[in-house]
């Protein structure tokens, strides 16, 4: 692993241009401007379509042979795991163990931030073999710019463990670069090249990533056959043991 540290050319480290006047916008050329950054995201979700499908398929075949997904990141990207693993059992029906959110300074980072400790690939190798993953499994890996230590060090430890491992950049660092810089090669890797959100990269790093992840989650949970008629198992049962709007009292 070399060079991670330096992302000064990275997209998500840039100033928006079309936000340099953020203050002096009003509340609905912001939300225009906004709508706007919106657009480019889905858009650069769509370039990525392939790359999605891919992982999506290899994701369900592990899935149908017993094995557990993995989200791993640090920072907004741990927390965007952590929220779309613990979605899945009320939606699809999974057992929660089955897909598991990992995030850089265990569930105090959820709350309370902690992005320095993003900086340390030895505790995302930790993380995995505390987990033991077997080669049933699968990793995704979910970073902004692509040069996450924590993250690239949960991937090689799950690579060493023959897990299917797949790398999920939110900004790419470069036609044909290795993400990061990194010396090895996931087994499978997406790139929404999109531009960042108003006023700085973050916004559009949760908006890209929780777009995906959306689109992961619920093709993975069609391929499992577990929602059913656009409508997860949980929240069929809830709908039809919650009474009629008339009947209640709140």
């Amino acid at each position: 692993m070399q060079n991670l540290e330096e992302r000064g050319h990275l997209l998500t480290e840039q100033a928006n241009p079309e936000s340099h006047n953020l203050d002096q916008l009003s509340s609905l050329e912001l939300v225009d401007l906004f709508n706007r950054e919106d657009a480019r995201v889905i858009a650069a979700i769509a370039a990525a379509r392939i790359d999605l499908a891919a992982a999506i398929d290899r994701i369900a075949a592990a899935m149908h042979q017993g094995g557990r997904l993995f989200y791993v990141g640090a920072g907004t990207s741990g927390r965007l795991g952590v929220l779309d693993a613990a979605e899945c059992p009320p939606t699809f029906c999974t057992p929660p163990e089955q897909v598991q959110g990992i995030i850089a300074g265990g569930a105090g980072a959820l709350i309370r931030s902690s992005e320095q400790l993003e900086d340390q690939a030895e505790d995302g190798m930790e993380a995995i073999a505390h987990r033991h993953i077997t080669e049933l499994d699968v990793v995704v890996g979910i970073t902004a710019g692509g040069t996450t230590p924590y993250v690239h060090g949960a991937l090689q430890a799950a690579r060493q463990r023959v897990a299917y491992y797949h790398f999920h950049c939110l900004c790419s660092s470069g036609a044909g670069q290795r993400p990061g810089g990194c010396g090895y090669s996931p087994s499978g890797r997406t790139r929404n090249s999109g531009r960042f959100h108003p006023p700085e990269g973050g916004h559009g790093h949760k908006a890209g990533a929780k777009y995906s992840l959306n689109r992961v989650d619920g093709a993975v949970g069609q391929g499992l056959r577990q929602p059913h008629g656009g409508c997860g198992g949980d929240e069929q049962k809830a709908a039809r043991s919650r009474p009629p709007d008339s009947a209640r009292s709140d």
